[in-house]
């Protein structure tokens, strides 16, 4: 297991940016960056994470200025994202082996499983399908 690199997904990231009172992801977060820790997605996490900022201003929970300001936090993290195009077909693979509703969440699994490497995040219901099966995948709940 590559303890240097760490794959984070959408429901992370959104959290850390929208500013949710989580010690418990501040503190991890603040531990990855301490360690030096390499944090890892694929490309598709930009574009998750602007769409549920889009669902919450649709919803008047956050200003405009708010989410413009997250945006860009979002374009500044220390995160490498990557574009292979093998991940999709390996995605396709894990998303019918545990069979997930929609293929985006096993883009993040892929990545993880190539880079041999721990997958967070904090969808309950996708850790849950996929801890069974994978070791590597770690929930971090809402507290």
């Amino acid at each position: 297991m590559n303890t240097s690199l760490v794959c984070v997904d959408a429901s992370m990231v959104v959290d850390l940016l929208i500013g949710l009172d989580d010690p418990d992801l501040v503190t991890l977060w603040e531990t990855w960056i301490k360690d030096k820790t390499q944090l890892v997605a694929p490309l598709l996490l930009r574009y998750e994470v602007v769409n549920v900022l889009y669902q919450i201003s649709k919803k008047s929970q956050l200003s405009r200025e708010t989410i413009d300001e997250a945006i860009q936090a979002l374009n500044r993290l220390p995160m490498q994202l990557y574009s292979d195009p093998e991940l999709h077909g390996r995605a396709f693979t894990l998303a019918k082996d545990l069979s997930l509703g929609a293929l985006y969440d096993a883009h993040y699994l892929a990545l993880a499983s190539s880079l041999d490497c721990e997958f967070w995040t904090r969808d309950a219901k996708l850790a849950r399908a996929a801890q069974a099966k994978y070791r590597w995948i770690r929930l971090l709940e809402h507290t």
